[in-house]
């Protein structure tokens, strides 16, 4: 079979790994990204999750190019430029991913068969120290797997085991109801959490969690993020770019017409004439999105007084328009994320 190359016994693509992008090669809104503070997004299918408004914390995301472990040619890496030392009792800051419950269904959670999940990665840090690495399953009620990671500053792999959940079966739908986090702060309240393979109620995080955030100078880098099912983890698996980017536009898709021929131009629905005729143009996205997603548009000339959009595609509408002039779709944004 063919997807995008050649799928053979010798590079077979089995998309063992349900993480998205765990390689960090896919940076749709650009490389590097500033100020990033609360639930901040910047690389593509993770995000700086917090745990209440307000947080003062910011990071720097950028892609790391050059300080890796060997065989990986991308990574994250996470850098502190405002320090966040006063910490609310509710506060926090982790590194994660959401993933959608249908694809989990052959987990076979909430029966007595249900099968274990395996977290592996690489990770440095200046900041050295416990970070707490936790699964969380969000269905029906929200329970945490919790880890304690002992990362120092030098490259280390790391793998953990999670037994799966024979109480409560993944719901089959695009919501995320599984989700890997790796802590980088939290408050009295949130550091709550017991490390251990089982299934609790309350936070991912213990009393051990470092505050990554105690200075300007921490620095955090990872890659080969996998999480895959079975009880043993095994060599990340290596996607080409083109199947990645797929995938995560499935989330987030963003356009710019370079303003040449691949200019696509709003055409009036109604009347052949102008002045004062409505206009609209769809714009197809590439690949199936999770959910109809929030449009952000600009035009070359003019502005959008409606839009609707669907899983494949938007229409962006004018309320009027002018003769002899040409209306194009500068740029659109197409958020669906978890």
């Amino acid at each position: 079979m063919s997807l995008f190359g050649t799928v053979s016994a010798g590079n077979s693509l089995s998309f063992k790994n349900r993480i998205h992008n765990g390689d960090f090669k896919i940076w749709q809104r650009g490389t590097p990204v500033t100020g990033v503070g609360v639930d901040g997004r910047s690389v593509d299918r993770h995000f700086q999750w917090a745990g209440a408004g307000g947080q003062v914390g910011r990071t720097t995301w950028s892609q790391e190019t050059s300080d890796l472990p060997v065989g990986f040619s991308s990574g994250l890496n996470i850098s502190v430029t405002t320090a966040h030392t006063s910490i609310g009792s509710t506060e926090a800051y982790a590194l994660n991913t959401r993933l959608e419950g249908q694809e989990f269904q052959d987990l076979a959670w909430g029966t007595a068969s249900a099968k274990s999940l395996t977290v592996s990665f690489w990770a440095k840090s200046n900041k050295t120290g416990t970070y707490c690495l936790w699964i969380n399953h969000s269905s029906s009620s929200t329970k945490y797997n919790i880890r304690e990671v002992p990362i120092t500053n030098t490259w280390t792999y790391f793998s953990y085991t999670f037994s799966g959940d024979p109480a409560m079966a993944v719901t089959n739908d695009t919501a995320g109801r599984i989700a890997v986090y790796l802590g980088l702060m939290g408050g009295s309240s949130v550091k709550v959490g017991t490390a251990g393979d089982a299934w609790n109620t309350g936070n991912g995080m213990t009393t051990n969690q470092i505050n990554f955030f105690d200075s300007i100078s921490n620095v955090l880098r990872i890659t080969g993020l996998q999480l895959e099912v079975g009880s043993v983890a095994t060599p990340f698996e290596y996607r080409p770019y083109g199947v990645e980017l797929q995938l995560c536009q499935r989330y987030y898709y963003q356009y710019s017409s370079t303003g040449l021929s691949d200019n696509v131009y709003f055409k009036s629905p109604y009347v052949s004439s102008f002045p004062n005729s409505s206009a609209s143009v769809a714009m197809y996205f590439p690949t199936t999105m999770r959910a109809a997603p929030t449009m952000s548009a600009t035009l070359g000339t003019g502005s959008v007084s409606r839009q609707t959009s669907m899983t494949d595609h938007a229409v962006f509408q004018m309320a009027s328009t002018s003769g002899a002039t040409a209306y194009s779709v500068a740029s659109y944004t197409a958020t669906a994320e978890i």
